[in-house]
């Protein structure tokens, strides 16, 4: 069976109909650039984001965008077609973007229940252990940080005692060598009072 439109041949009637649905059935679509309805394939729609009435119209569509108001600052920004139709949100630099993210998605802090190690939170789904942050600033790969065969092991058992001289990055065999499978914790009044000094004044 041959198909009329352009002498494609198939085996089947259900062949030859799927084939002609697909390529020659035309679909009405929008022009992207001047609005006006023109005749598309479906095979032609579905590979392509946008559709034009001809190449001058895909060039004006490519070439033209528009200003936005900056979701933040309320400044004018240009943005291309590409950015007005993925995003829903403009702004006007990262600057931008991180205040109106800290402002609709405030940190949240919290204690790890049990071992009660401190966590940032601003998704809602995932967070950071605070140690993980700091021992980072002590000089450590974040890629190790981050690596489920590393944790970070605080020498004196005190969970959120994060001075330098406390915390280790060590693989986890090693973690689990020098905790030794216990609950008993090491540290004093004194560490504590340490503890709160740091965390008043770092440089201390």
């Amino acid at each position: 069976m041959e198909c009329s439109e352009c002498g494609r041949s198939f085996e089947t009637e259900h062949g030859l109909a799927t084939h002609i649905g697909l390529v020659h059935d035309g679909v009405d679509v929008e022009c992207a650039a001047c609005g006006s309805s023109i005749d598309r394939n479906p095979s032609q729609v579905s590979q392509s984001e946008f559709s034009y009435c001809d190449h001058s119209c895909r060039s004006k569509h490519l070439r033209e965008g528009r200003e936005v108001e900056c979701d933040w600052c309320g400044e004018w920004v240009y943005r291309g077609p590409r950015d007005l139709e993925k995003n829903d949100y403009h702004f006007c630099d990262r600057s931008c973007y991180s205040s109106h993210t800290k402002a609709t998605h405030p940190a949240d802090f919290y204690l790890e229940s049990g071992a009660g190690y401190p966590h940032w939170n601003i998704t809602g789904e995932r967070s950071i252990a605070v140690h993980q942050l700091l021992v980072i600033a002590y000089g450590a790969d974040p890629h190790h940080v981050f690596d489920e065969k590393y944790n970070v092991h605080h020498d004196n058992g005190c969970a959120f005692d994060n001075r330098p001289e406390n915390v280790d990055l060590v693989h986890v065999e090693e973690h689990g060598r020098l905790d030794g499978g216990k609950r008993t914790k090491s540290y004093t009044h004194m560490d504590l009072l340490h503890v709160v000094s740091f965390m008043i004044n770092p440089r201390l």
